[in-house]
């Protein structure tokens, strides 16, 4: 009937508001995913193992003592700052800061995606809020792993670390298609180097871009950016060797090996890959279906249409799979000892994996010319789906506001108990595992003597000068 509401027609006609509603929202998401920071606390794992060795040794010399004894990253730029944090910063100032990283980090995922996919021009509303919502969607996919590279003093550092890398690879992306001058391009090689030096997996990832992009200029003939890149590729590798060769990665090797009591030093490579790989395919779950989604709200918003056309030749390959291949190529530093991959470790795969999703999907779709009635009801099903993303997103940061706000009392309670207990003994018992949520997960100690949290016990004794019995 003429006179029937066609509600698709209503939604393609208030397009611009429901963009600035959607923006609102997601905006209220940002700042609400910001605020759980403050609910933060230190963790009786190696928080207050660094709390124990900064007050003891400083932050320089006990970053010495750690890069000779323990870890390559102690003298890196991200852990120096980490350090500097534990000494100078309360752990809610500390948690902020990673938030911020992360989430920034976020930000910069349409700018990577736009510079690698066809996208074209669109307007700033639509701009605003895709920046917001890619944001949003890679928090929701990190589900596995920010309770250790968010919300934790300690393993924060790894939020830090991926935004100097999502930072670099803007950056990178920028050189490749833009002219800068000597002084600018100075500036981004000693950039290189500091990020080369921050972690292993991550590295690894950015000199694979660079491999690949040297590569794909050779095929297709374009070549007036190859002094900078293999510039670029000659600091990352030396920052990432910095790092490599640290003596305290040997100890530390030696040290894991022993307590597993197996001999996983075997360079067993491609078993050891693809156990990995199948960890961080596992925990990428999520991820994986989120970026799908959010690539096909992205294309039914702009009001494009899917056309998988494959390119047959090794450019295209090369073009189509760039991404991936930078992915799969942060597992490598693991084959040796796969045991040291852990959800935190996943972030960097999961970041690269997001891109090559989305970029993906874009590229596989081309704009069209007619306004459809289908692609009316695409749209309209896109901005529904964005609503119901959001409201699960509300729903699921105030969840862990609650839970965490919880633990936290239940912490601050034990906390004072042992502030009072100075060269006492004092008795305590497990916290309620039910008291744990997404982003706020207590390492706690186990009964039993010959428990592996002991350790946990010795540097809360430490710390609060008193003597820690466990009971049930």
């Amino acid at each position: 009937m003429s006179n029937q509401i066609d509600a698709n027609s209503i939604v393609l006609k208030n397009e611009k508001q429901y963009f600035k509603i959607l923006f609102g929202i997601a905006f209220l998401c940002i700042v609400m995913i910001m605020s759980l920071s403050f609910i933060s606390f230190y963790n009786n794992g190696d928080d207050y193992s660094f709390l124990n060795e900064l007050h003891k040794n400083g932050v320089l010399n006990n970053a010495i003592i750690g890069y000779n004894t323990w870890d390559g990253r102690f003298l890196s730029l991200s852990w120096l700052l980490q350090q500097v944090a534990f000494v100078y910063c309360s752990v809610q100032t500390m948690v902020f800061f990673w938030s911020l990283c992360f989430v920034s980090s976020g930000f910069l995922l349409f700018y990577s995606i736009s510079s690698e996919s066809t996208i074209g021009i669109i307007s700033p509303v639509k701009k605003a809020f895709f920046i917001l919502f890619l944001a949003l969607l890679f928090w929701l996919s990190s589900i596995t792993h920010f309770s250790q590279t968010i919300y934790w003093a300690t393993g924060g550092v790894y939020s830090f670390n991926l935004f100097l890398g999502a930072l670099w690879i803007i950056l990178f992306l920028k050189f490749q298609k833009e002219e800068f001058n000597n002084y600018e391009k100075g500036l981004y090689i000693l950039f290189s180097l500091l990020v080369g030096a921050t972690t292993i997996n991550l590295a690894i990832g950015l000199i694979t871009l660079v491999l690949l992009t040297l590569w794909i200029d050779y095929l297709s003939n374009k070549k007036q950016k190859n002094n900078l890149n293999f510039l670029v590729l000659a600091l990352l590798i030396i920052g990432l060797l910095f790092v490599l060769v640290a003596p305290g990665n040997f100890l530390r090797a030696a040290e894991i090996n022993k307590m597993n009591g197996q001999n996983e030093l075997n360079w067993n490579v491609i078993s050891n890959y693809f156990s990995v790989l199948f960890l961080y395919i596992k925990w990428s779950s999520i991820l994986i279906f989120l970026s799908v989604l959010g690539g096909i709200i992205f294309i039914w918003m702009t009001k494009r249409n899917i056309e998988f056309k494959f390119k047959y030749s090794l450019l295209g390959f090369l073009n189509q799979t760039k991404w991936l291949w930078v992915a799969l190529s942060t597992i490598t530093p693991f084959v040796a000892l796969p045991t040291i991959a852990s959800p935190r470790t996943v972030i960097y795969f999961m970041y690269f994996l997001m891109i090559f999703i989305v970029v993906t999907l874009i590229n596989f779709s081309k704009e069209s010319l007619v306004d459809t009635k289908v692609l009316k009801q695409k749209s309209a099903m896109a901005f529904l789906i964005s609503f119901v993303i959001i409201g699960i997103s509300i729903w699921f940061i105030g969840y862990n506001f609650e839970k965490g706000i919880a633990l936290k009392n239940a912490i601050a309670e034990r906390d004072a108990l042992l502030q009072e207990s100075k060269n006492k003994i004092v008795y305590l018992k497990p916290l309620n595992p039910n008291l744990n949520s997404f982003c706020y997960k207590f390492i706690d100690y186990e009964v039993g003597p010959n428990d592996k949290t002991n350790w946990i016990i010795k540097n809360l004794e430490a710390y609060y000068n008193t003597k820690i019995v466990i009971v049930k």
